[in-house]
């Protein structure tokens, strides 16, 4: 397994380069974001470890997903604030990590990353919607669907639950890495948005509302008697807005052939 490695710090690259060496993993260091860009775009490269602003991770992420193949991506920075680390997993890191963080749990939770991405489920399908994880990205019916990296993790954690009812405490908690806050909206903003995307202009609707308890995503034909709790669709409203101060994702596209 290889990774690309941008960290400033030369004392700290040489740490966490021997760290992931030691378990197997060739971390191949980068002078700049640009280079960064261009190792992280070559085959082989599971994944891009950079130590950046968020804003200029942010840049990062965008030109990276519009590559054929786009690695995983983990932020390391000043992320002892629950804040930081959310404006790094809105920005469309895959894990973030303090620089004072142990080296044994970077490398440990990188090298989880590394054998998800190369394992039996890289490509998930529910009915004619499929996902690459590798890619990262998103067909239905063979037609390209633009995400953005929090709708595209939010689709990841559906599909991988296919079937199962998901709490919006167990959404926030797996796909945003935070407690769920109960007065916030931000998951069912992200459901409305990408129910537009992925069952709008489709006649089989996938996503389905629990009233009072979550959301699933649903292979009709393997259920075709829902339970009457289940509302398959609900119409998006387009002025709908986040109940949180920042989202960085607008700038954040996943790769899509044209």
């Amino acid at each position: 397994m290889k990774v690309v490695l941008l960290e400033n710090d030369l004392l700290l690259a040489r740490a966490v380069q021997s760290a992931l060496e030691g378990s197997r993993v060739t971390a191949e260091l980068a002078g700049s974001a640009d280079e960064a860009l261009r190792m992280a775009g070559a085959a082989g490269h599971g994944a891009l470890i950079v130590d950046l602003a968020v804003g200029q991770l942010a840049d990062l992420i965008a030109k990276l997903r519009q590559k054929a193949t786009s690695p995983l991506v983990v932020a390391i920075g000043e992320f002892n604030a629950v804040e930081d680390r959310l404006a790094a997993l809105e920005a469309g890191a895959d894990e973030c990590f303090d620089r004072s963080c142990d080296l044994r749990e970077l490398v440990a939770k990188v090298c989880v990353l590394l054998r998800r991405q190369e394992g039996p489920n890289r490509t998930l399908q529910i009915a004619d919607l499929r996902l690459d994880r590798l890619s990262h990205t998103v067909t239905r019916q063979g037609r390209h669907i633009y995400l953005t990296a929090r709708e595209y993790s939010l689709l990841e954690y559906l599909m991988l639950n296919q079937g199962k009812t998901l709490t919006r405490a167990m959404v926030m908690e797996n796909v945003w890495n935070t407690p769920f806050q109960g007065l916030t909206n931000v998951v069912d903003v992200h459901i409305r948005c990408l129910r537009v995307k992925i069952d709008q202009n489709f006649g089989v609707k996938l996503i389905r509302t629990a009233r009072g308890l979550g959301y699933s995503l649903v292979d009709p034909m393997q259920d075709p008697n829902p339970d009457p709790m289940f509302v398959p669709q609900i119409d998006p409203k387009p002025d709908a807005k986040l109940d949180v101060k920042q989202d960085a994702e607008s700038a954040t596209r996943l790769p899509q052939a044209a």
